[in-house]
């Protein structure tokens, strides 16, 4: 993983950038490993209980989930520097950096 790290400044600079694909549908898989849910769902033997309008980020390396009590809006883009990594932005002061593939989260930003 060492070579899909992202540093803190490229994490900063990709909170306001522009590029972002609006996530419109639900479940939004990345991978067999990453994806994205609203509300409750079962998946890899794990069923979640939340309310409708919750975002889950499902990792399965980490089952790292950012969850939200709104729907605001969450948008993605790949990295120009590396095309294994995603970019998921949750509203405009969330960010998150994971590794497409294996599922890893690699960093977050919030303000």
């Amino acid at each position: 993983m060492k070579n899909h790290i992202v540093d803190g400044d490229h994490l900063a600079a990709m909170m306001d950038a522009p590029g972002f694909m609006e996530v419109t549908e639900y479940p939004h898989d990345f991978s067999p490993r990453l994806f994205l849910e609203r509300g409750s769902f079962a998946r890899w033997g794990t069923r979640t209980s939340a309310p409708r309008s919750s975002l889950t980020i499902g990792a399965v390396t980490s089952w790292h989930s950012h969850q939200l009590d709104d729907s605001r809006r969450c948008a993605w883009r790949f990295s120009e520097h590396d095309p294994e990594v995603v970019f998921i932005r949750v509203g405009d002061d969330w960010l998150g950096a994971y590794h497409v593939e294996t599922g890893t989260h690699l960093a977050t930003a919030s303000r």
